[in-house]
């Protein structure tokens, strides 16, 4: 297998203090990360690998004007994928790099501790892994000296890449392309290791993506909890308040009403609204997923 070297974009390593940990950020890094979760194609990617995915994690090596590099990682059996993201300012991922030198090293080879990165049985069962992927040469980028950004791991090894622009399968929403790849390589990868039935270890579902993209968190529920606690004083304030005057039981009561009918009622239409046009691909949803638009990496086709 040849492995190309030329890339259009060249990535910057960064050294962290420990591995998946969060670097400390620089004054652009939360504005950046804030405008990158609008976009459908990122944030469902970061809750699925914080939330969902088994044994996962997420974390920036960088966020910058112009190109951020994430890892989602993800446990397959004994061993670990880690899945260097690339993304646009406006939240599309663009590129998935796949580093699977511990599948290899664990799980293929058995052992601990392989030097896969100048083994050429590492590059060819890598390029037989991702021939049963199948996936066209237009969305394919090769990797000869890849370096991801984890501490401690100075190594260059071959790897490859997935472009997403044009990429599309029916099997996922229109939003979260990034989990067709990763089902792609997950079901390779099963079937070139003989998992099959009960074995295989392919745990991605579209229910879990689904289900992680249009995800809340928990404050926004207690604060929905609140709102139809605050309709109820209301009320209840101007039906049985008699220790004041009714004047003031009225102008509380309704202020209390008002903000709990905002945050309960208003709040569950608000989300019931997301998940429609998340599941419809419309509506401020679609807006707001904006697709990666340049190749960052050289590919095949």
């Amino acid at each position: 297998m040849t492995l190309q070297k030329d890339m259009i974009f060249k990535h910057k390593y960064i050294q962290r203090e420990e591995i998946m940990e969060y670097i400390k950020p620089s004054k652009d890094e939360p504005a950046i990360e804030n405008k990158l979760k609008d976009n459908y194609y990122y944030m469902s990617l970061g809750k699925y690998f914080s939330t969902k995915a088994p044994g996962g994690k997420f974390a920036r090596v960088q966020f910058t004007h112009g190109i951020s590099q994430v890892i989602a990682v993800m446990k397959y059996g004994k061993a670990r994928i880690y899945i260097n993201a690339y993304v646009e300012e406006s939240g599309a991922v663009n590129t998935l790099v796949f580093d699977l030198r511990e599948v290899f090293d664990k799980i293929v080879v058995n052992q601990e501790n392989q030097n896969h990165g100048t083994d050429s049985d590492y590059e060819q069962w890598l390029y037989n892994v991702f021939k049963i992927a199948h996936f066209d040469k237009h969305n394919l980028c090769l990797f000869e000296d890849y370096q991801g950004g984890i501490i401690d791991d100075d190594e260059y090894f071959s790897a490859i890449g997935v472009c997403l622009i044009d990429y599309f399968d029916t099997t996922f929403n229109a939003f979260t392309p990034w989990a067709s790849v990763v089902n792609k390589v997950l079901n390779a990868l099963d079937t070139i290791n003989g998992f099959e039935g009960k074995n295989k270890l392919n745990r991605l579902t579209k229910k879990d993506v689904d289900a992680a993209a249009i995800s809340y968190p928990m404050i926004f529920w207690i604060v929905i909890a609140l709102g139809f606690v605050a309709i109820i004083g209301g009320i209840l304030l101007i039906a049985l308040n008699s220790a004041w005057p009714a004047v003031v039981n009225w102008i509380l009561g309704i202020i209390m009403i008002l903000a709990g009918l905002f945050f309960g009622p208003m709040m569950i239409w608000t989300y019931k609204t997301d998940v429609k046009e998340y599941n419809t691909n419309s509506g401020d949803a679609l807006k707001k997923a904006i697709k990666p638009s340049k190749h960052l990496f050289n590919t095949l086709g």
